[in-house]
């Protein structure tokens, strides 16, 4: 690329590179430079078509290709940097009127209102109108623009009309009229009255009309109010008593710089049924006090305590997968809020203290009134979905509820599902994606340009990889999600939350999130998704793993272990510890201790959320057996495979920081590849299920006796890590001071093994990853000492026979793929 053109450069001879590039469909890839350097030019490659033409054009920003003609300039972006004035890039240059006139172009909105121009001139020589040949240009108006106006640049001698960018205009218009940090939005329902008032901030629409519905799929509304505009909040307001609105459905109709648009309300505490048939559905009028809304009994659970954030042990469950199948053996319908709490008696005995349920803030891409289970074996175009395509932040999703049509099931039953956790004593996390959304509809038709991020040419960017990335530096989408997370902790009595891509969210949004979640509940516990992907304002910093030595309050997934112990993330076809490829033992040591020495920094265990596999990703019995060739249908690789699994569970419960364990790595959980699909899986496992029919993602209840074995030095291994702070302690300093690496037998990096002196005693924890057995030196006599983890568990009151452990003086023998936890007391 060269002053914004393209040219194809050949050798000097005049030859081609001396291949063939152009395949039997005549297409050609291109990817464009600039002339200086290797930068890319554009987002995307480039596509020519030797069908249409065999000369083509191509310009700098520009991906799209053009049959070379006579050279027609285009506008690649035009943006409002005021409300008189236009900045505008052009595919080349363009001369324009030497006395300031206007060129040709001409500014219209789409109804067809001009806006004259009162000057354009060349961006590079704003004072010499003689150096008229432009590649950047203003153009400035004789009058201001209205904020609620979608414009137009256009020029008969172009290539095209150019939408003119106000995105950034739109953001300084509307957040000069904003409500108080504390204001209500949203409906809120008065029993007493039987009325309920409505706000809505739209502080860019010219007009703004309620309307209510008595049927969630009526095609005219039953009532229209008119809505009130308050200049100094941008809030539109109205009351509505002409009958009992409790039930109705609603939704706003605006005028702005989209038209006429009927949009949701972003605060909607309740909806109607979705149906994924597109749209942006109707919000629900509901009391969150009525009877209705409630538990029989009422919320009469508190939270669960929580000492210091390293005491948890976090399972991660999709409601949906916990009780889909068909040896569930519940009584409610399954898949369900509901059902869920059936099962609560299995988490309460396997140990964890926090369940964190995938998306249940409602979510858009299901059908919520099909719960039918699937049984396809496919891995995509299935009424499935995990939920990270947000709908709605204050809406429970209808999917899990019994009856997605009554707006009240879905709120009593979530309710309900989380008072029964309490009483079980286990916490809950909700799963938030607060860092981009399933449209840009449901917020950008309501102040459009301002609650998602744009590059400099305008367009959305993605981050996020999902087409957008909501701007959650800017005040209102701050105060949206603040609000939201107050919503779930004051009216669900959540006990915390974990942030998706939380990276792309800057700082200040999650700390205030948090803020108002402690106010609320003292032991409330963030984390989150701590990728450096940041793209925000400048000036403003994302919440990633760069940010944990500045905060104590918010913790991020630790990578760099789940990648030392067996690979993952982008690399899930690597190996680890775990499968036969040992890693730098410092480095896996360090990260054991919660101190990553990669990929970032933390200066207090509980920055880091231990982990080896999630949601998205294979789980972990199928990332040791495709990795390490194991097949479980042969019983002696079965038996290694059983064994893999016990140790990369034994290694991570023995890990300082918060222990987080996806659901089903306890028992050999597998999400196996029915149909041989190559999409979103790795051999014969599905790695991303999110769109997997039921018989791919749900928990299988039946265990065999091999299995059952898993679950049970699982299990135990928690017990032993809740009842012994040696591991979950909860200062880098008494880390630093307690832990020291032994070396590794023959030099084996399939070995590991350190020791923690504590108050207690001196702790050995020890593990062996080779298939033979092996023996560590330690720096105390064994003789006598306390075997509290053997190859077949744990317990918590010592092992009087300890299976594949042998203690002798200084030197302790593990069996081939086992560990072990011993005490040395004085």
């Amino acid at each position: 690329m060269e002053d914004g053109i393209g040219y194809m450069r050949f050798k000097l001879d005049g030859s081609d590179l001396g291949i063939k590039p152009i395949g039997s469909d005549g297409q050609l890839g291109m990817i464009a430079r600039q002339k200086a350097g290797w930068t890319k030019d554009g987002d995307d490659d480039r596509v020519w078509d030797t069908n249409v033409s065999n000369s083509v054009v191509i310009f700098s920003g520009d991906n799209n290709t053009y049959a070379a003609r006579e050279y027609k300039p285009k506008a690649m972006s035009a943006v409002l940097s005021t409300t008189t004035e236009i900045q505008v890039t052009l595919s080349g240059r363009y001369g324009l009127d030497t006395d300031g006139g206007a060129s040709g172009f001409s500014v219209v909105t789409k109804d067809g209102k001009e806006y004259p121009i009162a000057k354009v001139f060349n961006a590079e020589s704003p004072d010499d109108l003689t150096k008229n040949n432009a590649r950047r240009l203003v153009i400035q108006l004789k009058e201001p623009i209205s904020a609620s106006d979608a414009l137009v640049l256009k020029n008969p001698v172009f290539e095209g009309d150019k939408q003119i960018d106000g995105s950034k205009l739109a953001v300084q218009l509307a957040e000069k009229a904003m409500p108080a940090k504390d204001a209500v939005l949203g409906a809120v329902y008065n029993a007493k009255t039987k009325s309920a008032s409505f706000s809505l901030w739209a502080p860019t629409s010219s007009a703004a009309t309620l309307n209510l519905y008595r049927k969630d799929q009526a095609t005219a509304a039953d009532y229209t109010v008119p809505m009130t505009y308050d200049a100094a909040t941008g809030m539109w307001s109205a009351t509505f008593s002409e009958a009992d609105p409790d039930g109705f459905f609603y939704d706003f109709t605006l005028s702005n710089a989209k038209g006429s648009v009927a949009v949701l309300d972003p605060y909607a505490r309740s909806m109607a049924a979705y149906r994924n048939k597109g749209g942006s559905g109707r919000a629900a009028v509901v009391n969150m006090a009525s009877p209705r809304a409630l538990p029989a009994g009422g919320m009469n659970a508190g939270f669960v305590p929580l000492k210091q954030r390293e005491d948890a042990v976090i399972y991660e469950m999709s409601v949906r997968d916990f009780t889909i199948s068909a040896d569930a053996g519940v009584k409610a319908a399954p898949g369900t809020y509901l059902a869920f709490i059936e099962k609560l008696p299995y988490l309460k005995s396997l140990g964890i203290t926090h369940v964190q349920l995938m998306p249940v803030v409602n979510f858009y891409f299901t059908d919520e009134t099909n719960r039918a289970f699937e049984d396809s074996g496919t891995v995509s175009n299935n009424n499935y979905n995990w939920g990270y395509d947000p709908h709605n932040y204050f809406t429970p999703e209808g999917w899990f509820a019994t009856d997605a049509e009554d707006p009240y099931a879905r709120i009593a039953e979530l309710r309900t599902l989380i008072n029964e956790c309490h009483k079980a004593g286990i916490g809950v996390l909700l799963d938030v994606v607060y860092n981009h959304m399933a449209g840009t509809s449901f917020l950008d038709d309501i102040v459009p340009g301002y609650f998602f991020r744009t590059n400099a040419q305008g367009k959305l960017t993605s981050n996020s990889g999902c087409g957008n990335d909501v701007a959650t530096e800017r005040a209102m989408a701050r105060k949206l999600i603040v609000d939201s997370v107050r919503h779930w902790v004051t009216e669900y009595k959540v006990d915390g939350f974990r942030f998706d891509l939380m990276g792309l969210m800057d700082s200040q949004t999650v700390l205030d999130s948090y803020a108002a979640a402690k106010a609320v509940n003292p032991a409330t516990l963030f984390e989150g998704e701590g990728w450096k992907m940041y793209n925000g304002a400048t000036g403003t910093v994302g919440l990633d793993q760069a940010y944990m030595t500045k905060t104590d309050s918010v913790a991020v997934f630790n990578d760099e272990i789940r990648d030392l112990m067996k690979a993952g993330g982008f690399n899930e076809q690597g190996k680890g510890f775990l499968t036969r490829q040992g890693p730098n033992t410092e480095k896996l040591f360090k990260n054991i201790l919660g101190q990553p020495q990669a990929n970032y920094k933390a200066d207090d265990p509980g920055d880091n959320l231990q982990y080896l596999v999630a949601h998205d990703g294979l789980t972990l019995r199928d990332t040791i057996a495709h990795n390490a060739k194991l097949d479980d249908s042969d019983p002696v690789q079965k038996a290694e495979l059983i064994k893999r699994i016990k140790l990369g569970n034994f290694t991570l419960l023995t890990s300082q920081g918060i222990a987080f364990l996806h659901g089903g790595q306890e028992r050999g959980r597998t999400k196996p590849n029915f149909t041989d699909s190559k999409n979103e899986t790795i051999g014969k496992f599905v790695r991303n299920s999110y769109d997997s029919s039921d018989n791919i993602n749900q928990i299988v209840w039946t265990l065999d006796s091999d299995y059952k074995t898993v679950l049970d030095y699982t299990s135990s291994m928690i017990a032993l890590r809740r009842t012994f702070d040696v591991f979950r302690i909860g200062d880098m300093a008494q880390v630093n001071a307690a832990a020291a690496l032994l070396p590794c037998p023959e030099d084996n990096r399939l070995t590991l093994g350190y020791v923690l002196n504590w108050t207690d005693g001196t702790w050995l924890v020890l593990a062996n990853a080779e298939t033979k057995a092996m023996t560590f030196t330690v720096p105390v006599s064994v003789d006598g000492a306390t075997v509290f983890a053997d190859a077949n568990g744990a317990q918590v009151s010592g092992i009087a026979s300890p299976a594949g452990v042998t203690l002798a003086g200084t030197s302790v023998t593990l069996a081939p793929l086992s560990a072990a936890v011993i005490r040395v007391t004085k």
